[in-house]
């Protein structure tokens, strides 16, 4: 009896412990880190007036892949290994990847649960790699990335993206993404999804903490991986390892003296070129002037298999900007652009040839046309005439007989006045007529399993409005 009774009291000390775990930081500092869990303040509004709650995921069917809004039960007493710096965190985890339990339908992906770490940082990056599917079998592991840097390194760790939860993704509101006032303390499982290693968050307030009071700083120079040319670049994302979605990340790079193009206000972010390629740049709360140059250091990225590069920093460089060179421009029309294609199933295979595209500038000499949809107007171009130069009706018709819209604005999702007064091709639209379109692929979707494209024309190559 008394056995028993020991027992009972034993099992109590230990589940008051581990609810004491999930309301503060580790207090153990052998893993050498810095600051106090007594300095936190609470998840909510900070003393600057930065709130951690209220950002959305970027993904509009994220839905689908996450769990519910309430908060995760905390696992039963798993080994507490402390503070880490984050340096210390990422050797820990690449030598006991091998011991991360693995998902049964994916031997790359898997989290721990017996043990947990925790790290503190600047959060200089976010991004999700959600995916549509149950099926893709990577039900254990989160989609929702968060970048957490140090003075020594960085480390990505990752969340759920459920909209209005408990998650880290949701609760770091994108507007204080690479902010100095942005600094947090995470606790999390050790995890590995597509063979690469994080810590996973659990959705509850309890294992991450908004403390602007934490004594880090962060060096933006040990962040980067390699120093590569834009003309590598492709040739390097290409091997990112992305779920079946085509959504992953690779390493950070830093590319020097590319010159600031275009900004895309619509979708916000900006183009950068080395003036024979051009590079997508999510901006991560950061600012560029058209024309200027700039070192560009952020982690590569691709989303729906397009590469892009999610900016930790831009640094100022001194000297004119390049201008884009279009005498280089390879030729290529809408038939040869929709053979470039991805999936839409559950696959391994690796589709090197679409990231590749993304590398070059082209040009094509096509008929335009639009594609009325709720009384709106797309346009787009292709090859030969489409539909007797008649307007198609709906967007998912026109793709798919083969007309490739334009993401430019005055091209997409305008009324008709705007496409008479705006436009530079109106009058060849519907017309037997051709004129010359110099572009760079922006995204690819699918309707009936054929691809529809979505373009953007270099805005100095379109024809004056006259």
């Amino acid at each position: 009896m008394n056995k028993k009774v020991l027992v009972l009291a034993i099992t109590a000390l230990l589940m008051v412990g581990c609810a004491q775990r999930g309301t503060s930081s580790v207090t153990s500092e052998s893993s050498s880190g810095s600051g106090s869990s007594s300095e936190s303040s609470s998840e909510g509004q900070s003393s600057s007036g930065e709130s951690s709650s209220g950002g959305e995921s970027s993904s509009e069917d994220s839905s689908s892949e996450s769990s519910s809004s309430e908060e995760e039960p905390q696992e039963e007493t798993p080994t507490d290994l402390g503070v880490m710096t984050i340096a210390q965190a990422n050797a820990w985890l690449e030598e006991h990847k091998g011991e991360i339990p693995r998902h049964a339908n994916d031997s790359r992906n898997g989290v721990d649960k017996t043990r947990m770490i925790t790290v503190r940082g600047y959060a200089i990056g976010k991004f999700d790699t959600v995916k549509t599917m149950k099926k893709y079998g990577l039900d254990n592991n989160k989609p929702g990335r968060v970048i957490l840097g140090d003075v020594n390194g960085y480390i990505v760790v990752e969340s759920d993206v459920t909209k209005g939860g408990s998650n880290l993704y949701d609760k770091l509101d994108d507007k204080y993404v690479n902010k100095d006032t942005s600094k947090y303390e995470v606790t999390g499982y050790p995890s590995i999804t597509m063979g690469q290693v994080h810590l996973q968050i659990p959705s509850n307030k309890n294992f991450y903490t908004l403390n602007q009071n934490l004594d880090i700083t962060k060096n933006i120079s040990s962040y980067i991986d390699e120093t590569i040319e834009l003309s590598e670049f492709f040739n390097e994302v290409k091997d990112t390892q992305y779920n079946c979605s085509g959504h992953g990340y690779d390493k950070v790079y830093c590319i020097n003296s590319l010159t600031c193009y275009h900004y895309n206000s619509k979708d916000n972010f900006y183009y950068f070129t080395d003036g024979e390629r051009i590079v997508k740049v999510m901006d991560q709360n950061l600012t560029a002037s058209i024309g200027y140059k700039y070192n560009v250091i952020g982690m590569a990225t691709t989303k729906n298999y397009a590469p892009a590069i999610q900016a930790i920093s831009l640094e100022p460089v001194t000297g004119e900007g390049a201008a884009v060179d279009t005498s280089k421009a390879i030729t290529r029309g809408s038939v040869d652009l929709l053979k470039i294609k991805t999936s839409q199933d559950e696959t391994s295979t690796r589709f090197d040839n679409f990231v590749l595209s993304f590398g070059g500038i082209y040009k094509a000499e096509v008929h335009f046309n639009v594609a009325t949809e709720n009384s709106n107007y797309y346009v787009g171009f292709s090859d030969a005439v489409l539909n007797s130069g008649k307007e198609i009706t709906g967007k998912d018709n026109a793709g798919t007989a083969g007309l490739v819209f334009v993401d430019n604005n005055r091209f997409w999702n305008v009324t008709k006045t705007e496409i008479n007064t705006y436009n530079g091709y109106k009058d060849l639209i519907g017309k037997n007529e051709t004129g010359m379109v110099y572009y760079i692929p922006v995204q690819v979707t699918y309707s009936s399993n054929k691809p529809i494209y979505k373009v953007f024309l270099l805005p100095e190559t379109i024809p004056a409005v006259v």
